[in-house]
């Protein structure tokens, strides 16, 4: 049986790109179908999480060696998120969570 919270499957692959003091990083992620709750009437009416891909992308410039410029995406196919019940066919809920992006420095000390 599977277990509760756990992922029938899970892969991880990115290409990165780095010269000098420049960084690009490339991210695809996948996490397989995953059972949230498990119901007292049987498989049928168990919570699951629904298969789910997302894509990342980071870029950074060191300006110095303690300066650096990033600007970072994340989920940039803007995946959302499925919740069915027992079968795929019974939607449970859909979230939104939309893309995230961002820019700016960071100081190391």
């Amino acid at each position: 049986p599977r277990l509760q919270e756990q992922p029938d499957s899970i892969l991880n692959a990115s290409l990165y790109y780095a010269y000098r003091k420049f960084y690009f990083r490339v991210a695809y992620s996948q996490v397989g179908d995953q059972i949230d709750g498990i119901s007292d009437d049987g498989p049928e009416t168990d919570e699951i999480f629904a298969e789910r891909e997302t894509w990342d992308m980071t870029a950074h410039y060191n300006v110095t060696p303690n300066l650096q410029l990033f600007v970072e995406w994340r989920n940039l196919t803007d995946e959302p998120e499925v919740v069915y019940i027992g079968v795929p066919e019974r939607l449970g809920a859909r979230e939104m969570f939309g893309w995230y992006s961002g820019a700016g420095i960071r100081w190391h000390f």
